[in-house]
């Protein structure tokens, strides 16, 4: 089943997609959705999951200062915690 979409456009927008679904005699709804496919499928759009978190894993600190900074923050937040319980 379809669903409907609302969305707030520019009336020249509006009146941009009225002319041009006329002269190619589809529906806006047609029209709208091949827009949408197209657009997604661009290169572009496609995430790369590779480019995105490469290199996550170095830091300019080492293994063993980020264990620490890691271990000190959850003393400090046990810590709050424990001593909230004391009022």
């Amino acid at each position: 089943m379809d669903r409907v979409l609302t969305a707030r456009i520019d009336p020249k927008i509006l009146d941009e997609l009225n002319e041009v679904t006329r002269r190619l005699g589809i529906s806006k709804k047609r029209f709208l959705e091949e827009a949408i496919r197209l657009r997604a499928a661009q290169e572009e759009c496609r995430p790369d999951v590779w480019a995105e978190t490469a290199g996550a894993w170095e830091r300019d600190e080492s293994p063993e200062e980020t264990i620490e900074a890691i271990r000190e923050s959850f003393r400090k937040n046990w810590r709050r915690y424990r001593d909230l319980g004391r009022d």
